[in-house]
């Protein structure tokens, strides 16, 4: 609906709408509100990779494998834990954080970034103790780099998830 400018467009070929003071109504039209949708699925592996880490506060790697577990018809927190504190965790010397814990198999996956745990002796040695403590307390360890999981994760994953260490932290064999 427009109202009428009382002929104060015809002076100084300005239109109605730009003359000082005088206003057009307009009807805007009304929009029905549209349906709620449920979140698709979504292909772009960065924004799923950042809505996991909200929720579960792990790295990349980490979230690849438990990407491939989830995948695979397994339940976090029933088949496995994910970041599960042993021997006193971060907080006592020789505690570990777990980053994939099987305790049904006592099965232990640490995901170890290349760039923080190799080349440096204090991280190495820290690595190695925990390695022992969990091997004593009857886990088998299995140390899995973010390199193999970007690289060749399927293959990777399931000779880890049968507690078979394919590529070791250390010469020997820790």
């Amino acid at each position: 609906m427009t109202t009428y400018d009382g002929g104060a467009s015809s002076y100084s070929g300005i239109p109605p709408s730009r003359v000082r003071g005088v206003e057009i109504q307009r009807k805007v039209p009304v929009l029905p509100e549209p349906p709620i949708k449920e979140t698709p699925e979504i292909p772009d592996i960065q924004t799923k990779y950042l809505r996991w880490e909200s929720e579960w506060g792990g790295t990349f790697p980490e979230f690849l494998c438990f990407d491939w577990l989830v995948k695979r018809g397994l339940e976090p927190m029933e088949d496995f834990i994910f970041q599960s504190s042993r021997m006193g965790g971060r907080q006592l010397y020789g505690g570990a954080v777990v980053d994939f814990d099987f305790q049904d198999q006592m099965l232990a996956w640490r995901v170890q970034g290349e760039y923080f745990h190799i080349g440096n002796p204090a991280k190495e040695a820290s690595d190695i103790m925990q390695k022992m403590s969990l091997s004593v307390a009857g886990y088998t360890v299995v140390d899995i780099f973010a390199q193999d999981v970007i690289e060749r994760r399927n293959w990777i994953l399931t000779k880890a998830l049968n507690g078979e260490q394919v590529r070791s932290l250390h010469n020997d064999g820790c």
